[in-house]
């Protein structure tokens, strides 16, 4: 079997795309990066096309997948365009997408996640009713890999306003598909940066906290899919990475007497980043984390002593404590 590679094969173009959205009528484009879940690309689109917002319109990228996302999108004749690009990573595939949006508002839904039914018309009526917000955010709820709720939900509460300074400490939207923003932000920030492969939402949404205020809507507008193909065990090292590199490009260019908060949101992310490994029984890395994280003033006192002490107690011994504990409640 020959492998066509998503340069080669021909652009799926109807002659008719969908729903006409133009510049300076309050339209909004939704962009769908795919990338080899295909199996999760129609919910994502129906979602979309549910919308009871009338002004939408779909851009599906496909970042060079190897499985063709053609005979999905095919299926719903001309209310969606597709358009290839090689691939690049989602940050490289949001970019394609905002260079062929006609929306004056952007958002970013994932192939595997899906959208409620009235999430673009509440954000839309969200910033229309702020006093020149370019950005609002919304919640999430957690999904299984079949789309049932799990009855977990997003746990990271904002307010409108100035958010910059929590933004350091955490990418308090989670889920690109919450944001709604206007299209002339984004591109006078540069768009999403392609040199990150991962943590771009965050990098973008701080550089956005750090220029404007944000929007905030306290209710639920999309959700996020929890399945197999995401981040495992292994890539929790290089998620680290990126997560560090986002806090050093933006502390380079930090508010004034704000830099060392940066230094601190790094400590913090070696703080997280230790409990996990000790959740995994690797105590003796977690311990390293610590330690790093106490160097930067993200951990100290109690809290750091209480846990180099859990750290020596065998693993064998804290995971039967914790299933015990498990079993009594």
């Amino acid at each position: 079997m020959v492998r066509v590679s998503a340069m080669a094969r021909p652009l799926y173009n109807p002659a008719s795309p969908s729903p006409a959205v133009t510049s300076g009528t309050g339209g909004v484009t939704v962009i769908v990066p795919v990338y080899n879940r295909l199996q999760y690309l129609r919910e994502a689109i129906d979602s979309v096309l549910r919308q009871t917002y009338p002004k939408i319109e779909i851009i599906v990228v496909d970042d060079g997948s190897p499985l063709d996302p053609a005979p999905v999108i095919e299926s719903y004749g001309h209310r969606m365009r597709l358009t290839r690009k090689p691939n690049g990573g989602l940050a490289s595939a949001r970019n394609w997408g905002i260079e062929r949006a006609n929306g004056d508002y952007l958002l970013f839904l994932d192939d595997d996640d899906f959208l409620e039914p009235d999430a673009v018309e509440t954000l839309v009526n969200a910033l229309r009713g702020s006093d020149g917000g370019v950005w609002a955010a919304g919640k999430y709820a957690y999904v299984d890999a079949e789309g049932k709720p799990t009855g977990r939900v997003h746990g990271v509460t904002y307010s409108s306003g100035d958010v910059y300074e929590r933004m350091i400490f955490n990418n308090l939207m989670g889920a690109p598909s919450v944001v709604l923003v206007r299209r002339d932000a984004i591109r006078a920030l540069g768009c999403f940066d392609e040199s990150f492969l991962l943590s771009e939402d965050w990098d973008m949404w701080l550089a956005m906290a750090r220029e404007h205020s944000l929007v905030a809507v306290d209710k639920r507008v999309s959700n996020y899919r929890v399945h197999g193909q995401q981040i495992s065990r292994t890539q929790w090292g290089r998620h680290l990475e990126y997560h560090i590199r986002v806090l050093r490009k933006h502390q380079a260019k930090a508010r004034q007497g704000m830099s060392g908060l940066f230094e601190r949101g790094i400590g913090v992310l070696h703080l997280r980043y230790g409990d996990r490994l000790y959740m995994a029984g690797e105590h003796t890395a977690a311990r390293a984390e610590w330690k790093q994280a106490a160097a930067r003033g993200g951990l100290r006192g109690l809290p750091l002593s209480s846990r180099m002490a859990k750290s020596r107690i065998p693993y064998a011994v804290t995971r039967v404590l914790r299933q015990l504990t498990l079993h009594v409640r």
